[in-house]
């Protein structure tokens, strides 16, 4: 079980043997590597989305809370009354995000978690950038901070 540093350090790791691993068969350009870079990390500390005191948690809630209020300014509403909505979708939001009750160590620290969020990446990477890189490099940080947390028995 690591903290949220030996994530991060792990997650990195693992990038850099893969990219070595891997360098004769692919050329990226550097917008792929420091990309692909932010993707490990993105994924190495995701699954903890579930601890309420982790930093990936109070960062989704703000995150969420954001660009679920910033959906104010988008919808055919008078501007007189866009803020109060923008305001008021903010709070609700974030509020229901807190009281929330989602067991630690549940569903975001399983196999399927991973895939369906590396699938997700990888769709979204193919259809944005052309490549699956973006994706493909987000579940090698899930992954491996499954591995870290023994999620993964050898018995």
């Amino acid at each position: 079980m690591g903290d949220f540093s030996e994530h991060v350090l792990f997650g990195f790791l693992t990038a850099v043997l893969i990219a070595f691993m891997t360098k004769n068969m692919f050329s990226f350009n550097p917008f792929e590597s420091v990309a692909s870079v932010i993707a490990v990390f993105a994924g190495s500390v995701l699954p903890d989305v579930d601890h309420k005191n982790s930093y990936v948690h109070r960062a989704a809630k703000a995150v969420v809370s954001l660009v679920s209020a910033s959906v104010a300014f988008f919808l055919p509403v008078s501007v007189q009354y866009q803020y109060l909505l923008y305001v008021i979708i903010l709070l609700s939001v974030y509020l229901s995000i807190g009281m929330m009750e989602i067991r630690h160590r549940g569903f975001t620290h399983s196999i399927s978690f991973c895939a369906i969020i590396a699938s997700a990446g990888v769709t979204v990477s193919v259809l944005t950038l052309g490549s699956a890189l973006l994706g493909v490099a987000l579940g090698i940080g899930l992954l491996s901070h499954l591995i870290l947390d023994d999620e993964f028995k050898m018995e």
